[in-house]
């Protein structure tokens, strides 16, 4: 006798309930409510009857697990038949021709996503390596690990950065809170233009490479080629004033950082890092060669 049936026996019709929500979340799956969005910091545009599907990642073609179509108020739900992976997975949208937004959403499914240009920002840049044929592939480990450099960027719960690059030692002590917000204001003038967005496809053309698909691919190129045409594409950036705040004046080299002073240690903070290497579960392990505000003298 199952477990089910043997409750049924001992309990009745309540029993009958429980086992018809079990039943029901085996059929159904997690669903995820989200928006997808144009827009910035203060102000957003709901981006209607856009497709989204979601996706796992594979170390080829990504699997294509659901997919629904946003309302007028940009509103989706897409229900999943399985909400935790030893990958990742990832939601992607074509908002107009050649304009591709993303959201990476990591191992296991949140309730609730925001799409928009900031969640493509960080998951171009954070999938980098794994992005070079207009889609997400890769081994299930790295992904992994790259997710976590994605949700150092943004928060896709909410479609703003995250918490990691809004406080010290990032925010205004480096370049790299700006620069994502100027990176978004350059897709920001895409959807609204197929002129700027033929100009970042054919100005993020790698090497002995052919144009990228989208503008997901586009940045991705960028990432890996931050250099390259860097004054014309920040021309395109300044077109949009949308998300705040943004860069000054436009950068030699589009590279992005995160800023870690944290050692685990609050008595003893990196004073002067050395060589590092990577463990088994992907954890860099950091020689500090000298503690803050103390001279290092030779015995």
């Amino acid at each position: 006798m199952s477990l089910i049936s043997f409750l049924m026996v001992r309990m009745g019709t309540i029993t009958v309930s429980l086992a018809v929500v079990c039943m029901a979340s085996l059929l159904y799956g997690e669903t995820i409510s989200g928006t997808i969005q144009s827009g910035g910091t203060s102000s957003s545009v709901p981006l209607r009857n856009v497709n989204v599907a979601l996706y796992e990642a594979s170390t080829g073609t990504p699997n294509r697990l659901a997919q629904a179509k946003s309302d007028a108020h940009g509103h989706f739900q897409i229900t999943s038949s399985k909400d935790t992976s030893q990958s990742i997975f990832f939601l992607s949208a074509q908002v107009d021709v050649g304009v591709q937004f993303v959201a990476v959403l990591g191992p296991s499914l949140p309730s609730a996503v925001i799409m928009n240009e900031l969640t493509t920002v960080a998951a171009s840049y954070s999938m980098a390596q794994f992005y070079r044929t207009g889609v997400i592939s890769g081994d299930p480990f790295a992904l992994r690990i790259a997710a976590e450099m994605n949700d150092n960027l943004v928060d896709v719960k909410s479609g703003v950065s995250s918490q990691v690059l809004l406080s010290s030692p990032n925010g205004d002590q480096t370049n790299s809170l700006r620069m994502t917000h100027t990176l978004a204001n350059l897709l920001v003038v895409c959807v609204n233009s197929h002129a700027a967005t033929a100009a970042l496809l054919s100005l993020t053309v790698p090497a002995g490479g052919s144009l990228p698909v989208d503008t997901a691919q586009a940045l991705a190129n960028l990432a890996r080629d931050p250099a390259k045409n860097a004054t014309q594409i920040g021309q395109l950036a300044k077109l949009s004033f949308s998300y705040a705040p943004a860069l000054f004046t436009v950068p030699d080299a589009w590279t992005v950082t995160v800023k870690v002073n944290y050692s685990g240690d609050d008595q003893n903070p990196f004073g002067g890092p050395g060589n590092l290497v990577f463990d088994s579960a992907g954890y860099a392990w950091i020689t500090n060669n000298v503690v803050q505000g103390r001279r290092c003298i030779p015995a």
